[in-house]
């Protein structure tokens, strides 16, 4: 279910003509209108501004921008949505599209035959061709759903797209606030970030969080809750077998992530990564993985190893789900012993919930990549689906979004969280990350979102989309 906080809500903007049939025009206006409740997309309509709902001159245009602009601020529309419904009225689209400065749809239904008498009451997809020369005069970004009717699978799927892409754009522009507990690892120079550009070019605030603060506060989590955090455990006996772990460090990843729900909560952030390798786990006596992975899933991107970058890529899938889906953040690894064009998605923690079903041992304990380091490392195969790949980056040309879509494949057993997948072209893969800029740390979701995030770059500034 979509979270209240999430929905989007468009501007229902139905761009009329004094030519053609006005009756018509609300014919398809009520038939488009009925194909967003059908859909559960909210909106906010028009029935009470102008005539009719639709906007057929500039005066109209004029209108509606007034009284979007004094809507309460939960109330204004996060995006136009201009169905042309018998013609168009292109310098009215013009005025709108570049006074209210958000996402823009562009569409007209087909139009049918002509009448016997060889006239026509629309000619919708003339409109909008006018109105799209109209945008790009205005150097207004659009999005543009092609010539089709209401009824058509393909307008649903498109309307339906651009809905999660102003979600993407609303969390990157309402000023994303991440938080890092403790410092950047000093030996992963990798993750290094600027920050103030980050929040001059994005409005991305980077919360520090002190490290003796978060362990304080978990202390005093699992002295107050010990008894709920035993009866939880036994509970998740039956779905992981962490018999290695003592029961006192289980109950301190637990108690670590009501710290980090409550942290996120009350500074108000998108998301979040920790330094979870040195000193907390040291301080902690245990590695902290399964409280990320538990984080993540209960709907906060948490990753690991202080990669603020990351933290982004994450947020930005998932935002592309509406917040429905929980993402899960792996390296690039080992390339496929067989396939070519195979490789392995490996690291510590991804949501429980992501495991794959066939996978009968599930296990929270040591540690095998670092010996002597604090156990609690998550040990899992994940479900086989397809997945969508991003990684925001900044390099020399300014910042970019790689994304791209894999199919998951089978392969050998390894431990920690895993799966294998296909990419359609590896060679291009290895020299896009070897080149530049982006790291082998990727966000990742179980969704098709690559053309999603594709779209939402066209309307954030200073953000490149780089495809695969």
């Amino acid at each position: 279910m979509v979270k209240e906080d999430t929905k989007v809500l468009l501007g229902f903007v139905p761009i009329g003509k004094f030519c053609f049939s006005h009756e018509d025009a609300l014919k398809q206006k009520q038939t488009i209108e009925q194909v967003l409740k059908d859909l559960n997309i909210a909106y906010v309509g028009l029935d009470f501004v102008i005539a009719d709902g639709i906007v057929r001159s500039d005066d109209d245009a004029e209108k509606v921008i007034h009284y979007f602009k004094t809507l309460a601020p939960e109330q204004k529309p996060d995006a136009l949505f201009l169905p042309h419904c018998n013609f168009g009225t292109e310098t009215a689209v013009g005025i709108l599209a570049r006074a209210l400065g958000i996402p823009v749809l562009l569409w007209g239904s087909q139009d049918e035959a002509p009448l016997q008498d060889g006239t026509r009451l629309r000619d919708s997809l003339c409109g909008v061709l006018a109105s799209s020369k109209v945008l790009q005069n205005c150097d207004v970004p659009f999005t543009y759903i092609p010539n089709c009717f209401p009824c058509d699978a393909v307008f649903s799927l498109r309307l339906t797209e651009f809905v999660h892409m102003v979600a993407v754009v609303r969390r990157f522009k309402k000023g994303m606030r991440i938080g890092i507990i403790g410092n950047r690892l000093p030996f992963f120079q990798c993750t290094m970030v600027n920050e103030q550009e980050l929040l001059q070019k994005f409005g991305i605030t980077v919360v520090p969080v002190n490290l003796l603060r978060v362990a304080q506060a978990i202390r005093v989590a699992e002295a107050e809750k010990t008894d709920a955090y035993h009866r939880e455990l036994a509970q998740l006996r039956d779905k992981v077998d962490f018999s290695t772990m003592p029961l006192v460090s289980m109950v301190r990843v637990l108690a670590f992530r009501d710290v980090l729900l409550d942290l996120a909560k009350t500074l108000n952030l998108d998301g979040l990564t920790v330094e979870n390798i040195m000193e907390l786990t040291k301080e902690m006596g245990v590695h902290l993985v399964y409280a990320l992975a538990a984080v993540t899933e209960a709907g906060i991107p948490a990753v690991i190893e202080s990669d603020i970058h990351g933290v982004i890529s994450s947020v930005l899938l998932q935002s592309a789900t509406l917040d429905t889906q929980p993402t899960f953040f792996m390296d690039i690894t080992v390339r496929h012993p067989h396939n070519r064009n195979g490789f392995l998605l490996w690291h510590n923690s991804a949501p429980l919930a992501l495991k794959d079903p066939a996978c009968i041992n599930p296990s929270i304990g040591e540690h095998w990549t670092m010996p002597g380091i604090e156990p609690g490392v998550c040990n899992w195969k994940l479900k086989d689906d397809h997945v969508t790949i991003a990684r925001f980056e900044r390099g020399k040309n300014g910042y970019s979004l790689l994304s791209f879509k894999v199919n998951s494949i089978p392969g050998p057993y390894t431990r920690n969280t895993y799966v294998w997948v296909e990419s359609e072209n590896w060679e291009t893969l290895e020299q896009k990350i070897v080149y530049g800029p982006y790291l082998h740390h990727v966000a990742c979701i179980y969704d098709d979102v690559t053309a999603i995030l594709q779209e939402a770059c066209k309307y954030i500034p200073s953000l490149i989309f780089d495809p695969l």
